[in-house]
């Protein structure tokens, strides 16, 4: 005859004894039968004839509460997170209208190595070496500024505290990506027809290679000036001749 214990396991009523129920334990074999073990007898304090719920009805409704509330956070820790994710991808989405805003975040966190000078003379400095005037020890004041134009720029100040002059420059976090900028702000000076002596000293210094046509317009430019300078000092001379021949012993 099948009994219940108090956990809810099923048993063989064996017989009833002084100091209790003796009964034999029935075990799930696993392939779907059972088998009832009753070589090895067990006493109990009790059995019944149905698998007892009363006793467990309180602590099922305090782990279905908890199981809620866990439900509960669940739904709203989802909702935080995309929330946060929303956010997020509103703030991206404003950052990537502005390549100036591509490295917003790792300036805040320290993360910056190299500037690119976009200047007349444009140039790789580390950020090590882009110190504060007479102050070594201070690096120069780097600021986002905004234009009336809805336009952004990093401006690097001559010192520390904002007092000097400014040069706009691109922030990095490596050589490698410096490298990347400079080519493309030279290949741009080049493309608009603004090539000069320090464009192609920088170019020269980090390997970039410049249009070839364009350069060839630049050296022709230049033998061409050079021509002239030299006819001018031709002149220059003559004139000094004379006023040398004119001048008494």
């Amino acid at each position: 005859m099948s009994k219940y214990l108090a956990d809810g396991r099923v048993v063989k009523f064996i017989a009833k004894v002084n100091a209790g129920v003796l009964v034999a334990q029935v075990l799930d074999v696993g392939d779907g039968s059972y088998y009832t073990d009753t070589d090895h007898p067990i006493l109990v304090d009790r059995v019944f004839d149905e698998a007892p719920t009363e006793k467990y009805t309180d602590k099922i409704k305090h782990h279905q509460k908890r199981i809620e509330a866990l439900q509960q956070e669940k739904i709203e820790l989802l909702q935080e997170v995309a929330h946060i994710k929303k956010i997020n991808k509103e703030r991206f989405e404003k950052y990537a209208r502005y390549d100036q805003l591509k490295h917003i975040d790792d300036f805040i966190d320290g993360k910056i190595t190299h500037y690119v000078f976009l200047n007349y003379s444009p140039e790789i400095v580390e950020l090590k070496d882009a110190v504060g005037g007479y102050d070594k020890s201070s690096l120069k004041l780097l600021s986002l500024y905004g234009h009336s134009d809805g336009d952004l720029s990093w401006q690097l100040n001559q010192y520390r505290d904002g007092s000097g002059g400014n040069d706009t420059v691109i922030p990095c976090l490596s050589h490698f990506e410096a490298l990347q900028y400079l080519q493309e702000y030279i290949e741009s000076r080049v493309s608009e027809g603004n090539l000069n002596v320090f464009i192609i000293r920088a170019a020269k210094k980090h390997g970039i290679k410049i249009n070839k046509e364009a350069m060839q317009e630049w050296n022709a430019a230049e033998r061409k000036q050079i021509d002239k300078d030299i006819e001018n000092y031709k002149q220059n001379i003559q004139i000094l001749e004379v006023k040398k021949s004119k001048i008494g012993a």
